[in-house]
């Protein structure tokens, strides 16, 4: 579900994956024009399943998007025509989104054999590897602080790592007790994330020892979002939370009756905070109060990002739908 920067003006985008660096789901994009009408430009095949997002990178040599896919590759094409640029083979199935570290010239995913990948970014060559005992469906997250330059994602072996972004040595791990499906989110030198056993975690991005946790009692499978101290996540029991991102108190909870398993995190603009269901039902709740503003009924389960651009909410479910921020189709 990720937009690259424009095609006509060839302003590059101001964005992470899921929108900024805070993972608000809100892309912002420096040319306020979207010249895209829908058809396709170019397309290509790939010899698996295609689960997790892509990544485009930007540089004097164009756009490059990157994805990997059930066959166990990892692909990197020329955006303008879809040229594969090269491939790296991972021997699992890569179900991560490629995270870009462009100041070393690298790129990190996961994979299914237990394995985080580090490949140079403009050949995909491999740099170094870091096995784990579960697979990795965790996408990377990269350290903001320069005192750190740490890699941070999680196993299914229960276990959260923090690895040399240069060279992959192990600098701490730690025990979450549960599959770690999310993406870190970094921030305030805290590694926020939530796992399997439905204990959502801040840790001192340093030593990786705990400062905090909160019991939600039921599994997470949503990556956090963090946005004004608050911290966003959704639950398997449909139950999407506001934490305090200081302490892990309780600012409000909403309950959608619905598994909320999303691996992305919750949209957040406009005053809201965007998420949806395995029940198809996109909601827009109050970030600071979580009252529902409107809910919006799908024809399938969305378990696909939620991006908010410009006034308009986009997601996928059985289709692609782009909404108003009033909650009704255009």
């Amino acid at each position: 579900m990720d937009l690259p920067s424009c095609q006509q003006c060839r302003g590059p985008a101001d964005w992470h994956y899921t929108g900024d660096l805070h993972a608000t789901g809100a892309f912002r994009h420096r040319c306020r024009e979207f010249h895209g009408c829908g058809s396709a430009e170019w397309h290509t095949g790939v010899g698996g399943h295609h689960r997790g997002s892509n990544t485009i990178e930007s540089h004097s040599g164009g756009e490059h998007p990157f994805f990997g896919s059930g066959d166990g590759k990892v692909r990197a094409l020329n955006a303008r025509g879809g040229v594969q640029v090269w491939e790296f083979d991972a021997n699992a199935s890569v179900e991560t989104c490629p995270t870009v570290n462009e100041r070393l010239g690298m790129l990190y995913f996961g994979a299914d054999n237990g394995m985080m990948y580090a490949v140079h970014l403009e050949e995909g060559t491999k740099i170094w590897e870091f096995q784990t005992d579960g697979a990795v469906r965790s996408s990377a997250a990269l350290s903001q602080n320069q005192r750190y330059n740490q890699v941070y994602f999680g196993s299914d072996d229960g276990f959260i790592y923090s690895v040399s972004e240069s060279d992959g040595r192990l600098s701490w791990r730690f025990n979450a007790s549960g599959p770690v499906r999310t993406e870190p989110m970094l921030h305030w030198d805290q590694v926020l994330f939530g796992s399997g056993s439905g204990i959502f975690y801040a840790l001192s991005e340093r030593l990786g020892t705990a400062n905090w946790e909160f019991d939600a009692k039921a599994p997470i499978y949503t990556s956090a979002a963090v946005h004004r101290g608050f911290v966003y996540f959704g639950c398997d029991d449909g139950m999407m939370y506001a934490l305090d991102e200081m302490n892990g108190a309780v600012i409000w909870s909403y309950n959608a009756f619905s598994p909320i398993r999303s691996s992305k995190a919750p949209a957040l603009d406009a005053g809201q905070v965007y998420f949806g269901t395995e029940a198809g039902v996109l909601y827009a709740v109050s970030d600071l109060t979580g009252e529902k503003s409107w809910e919006f009924q799908s024809d399938g389960p969305i378990i696909s990002a939620v991006v908010w651009y410009y006034d308009m909410i986009y997601f996928g479910s059985d289709k692609m739908y782009r909404l108003k921020s009033s909650g009704r189709l255009e």
